[in-house]
């Protein structure tokens, strides 16, 4: 009996022995770690900054002078600005030049009429500005540029001559300024843009006179035109929209 009971213990032993010895161990996975990296939308990537405004010019209108006004960014702190306007003369046609320069074109035997009635005419400025500010991109915040223009005032004669009644009396004024301002944008996208400037410019006076011939008492029609150069100066308040 004692040597039955032996053998079955040492078969036990031995069987779980074995079992231990060719248990195949599993080792454990490593554990993964995922890092989360925020997708770039093309969105993120995009400029916030004003691209283009339309405006116009109040002190302009004071004067006479009725434009529209496009500005468009070409560079992150460039940008260039198109100026295309009808003029009316609200003013006499002799205000820009004395009558000393006046009566020595027209001579002894002629006479001069101030042009009387308003005509239309045109003006067209170009400007190039830069925007030099770290805190905005053009075109936005303060800036400076340089601004070529041309300026068309007519007037006529109205009934001051029955032979200058259908003619007209024209200044152009041509010149170049360096400008330098502020635009600003407010709600709903309207921007608002002041600035000044000085430069040179030429203007150029086409007038009518009579020339009265005693000889033959014949009244003719001259042509006449001045010209003179002086300082260019510019001052600007101009309202509009953008995005």
């Amino acid at each position: 009996m004692i040597k039955r009971i032996t053998f079955f213990l040492a078969s036990t032993f031995f069987s779980f022995s074995y079992s231990q010895s060719t248990e195949k161990t599993v080792p454990d996975s490593p554990s993964k770690i995922r890092v989360f990296s925020p997708s770039t939308s093309s969105a993120s990537k995009s400029d916030s900054s004003y691209k283009w405004c339309v405006k116009t010019d109040v002190f302009s209108i004071l004067t006479g002078e009725f434009p529209i006004i496009g500005e468009y960014r070409i560079a992150k702190k460039l940008s260039v600005e198109a100026y295309a306007g009808l003029t009316y003369g609200y003013m006499n046609g002799n205000i820009l030049f004395s009558s000393e320069e006046l009566n020595s074109t027209n001579g002894n035997n002629s006479s001069y009429y101030d042009s009387q009635s308003a005509e239309m005419g045109s003006s067209f400025r170009a400007s190039f500005k830069y925007f030099p500010s770290s805190d905005y991109d053009a075109i936005e915040g303060w800036y400076f540029g340089v601004q070529l223009m041309t300026k068309t005032i007519n007037r006529g004669y109205g009934e001051s001559s029955e032979l200058l009644k259908d003619g007209k009396d024209s200044f152009k004024k041509s010149g170049v300024a360096i400008i330098i301002g502020k635009q600003i944008f407010a709600d709903s996208n309207i921007v608002w843009d002041f600035y000044f400037g000085g430069g040179i410019a030429n203007v150029k006076h086409n007038f009518l006179s009579t020339s009265y011939d005693s000889n033959t008492n014949i009244t003719s029609v001259l042509s006449n035109e001045n010209s003179k150069s002086g300082p260019n100066i510019l001052l600007g308040l101009r309202v509009g929209f953008g995005d």
